[in-house]
């Protein structure tokens, strides 16, 4: 029997070669057209966003006038106007966001007001109760931590933060006598506490 030859012939070879020369002919295409294509449009309406923040900044002293108080003292009170002290360690702190650097000024949210516990020596009394009683003692403000969140306006040109709505309450206050055992007499609500008006610098 004369064996089959099963190699294939000149026809299927020449096949092979020329849909292998496609396949190469098409990927080249692939990436020049890929190289020469315009680029993808920015990220979002305003732009490319990039991250900016958290960054904590000092705030200068806050100025505080503590309402007048009733102390006790024995079978009387004494009325009480404590003098006006500064607020020192407060601080800024702005959350981190996306922005476009294109628009060097933008509004944040959120910014916090961070009030440190505080006890602030402000004066020495003499309190006196139906001449029977006479307390010479050193009174304290003390201020309790606090946090006060509000908006502010980012000037990323002029390194800049200015506060809106620059005014805060503080709950919680009271006066320490350390004279009378110690005693902290609660204060009422210190309202209209100024924070600062002009640009904070960062």
């Amino acid at each position: 029997m004369t064996p089959t030859d099963t190699r294939p012939g000149p026809d299927a070879a020449t096949r092979r070669r020329v849909r292998s020369r496609l396949v190469v002919l098409a990927a080249i295409v692939a990436m020049v057209g890929g190289a020469c294509a315009p680029p993808s449009p920015p990220a979002g309406p305003g732009g490319i966003e990039v991250d900016f923040g958290p960054l904590t900044i000092p705030l200068p002293p806050i100025e505080v006038r503590p309402p007048a108080t009733d102390i006790p003292l024995g079978v009387c009170t004494v009325r009480y106007q404590p003098p006006g002290v500064r607020i020192e360690g407060a601080t800024l702190t702005i959350p981190k966001v996306r922005i476009d650097p294109n628009a060097p000024i933008i509004t944040v949210p959120d910014v916090r007001v961070n009030i440190p516990r505080l006890r602030v020596p402000v004066s020495t009394v003499t309190l006196s109760c139906l001449g029977l009683i006479n307390v010479r003692t050193q009174v304290d403000l003390i201020v309790p931590s606090s946090v006060h969140v509000r908006h502010a306006t980012v000037n990323l040109d002029q390194r800049t933060v200015t506060l809106g709505n620059p005014s805060f309450t503080i709950l919680g206050a009271g006066l320490g006598l350390p004279g009378l055992g110690d005693l902290i007499v609660p204060l009422p609500p210190i309202v209209s506490v100024p924070l600062p008006t002009t640009a904070i610098r960062f």
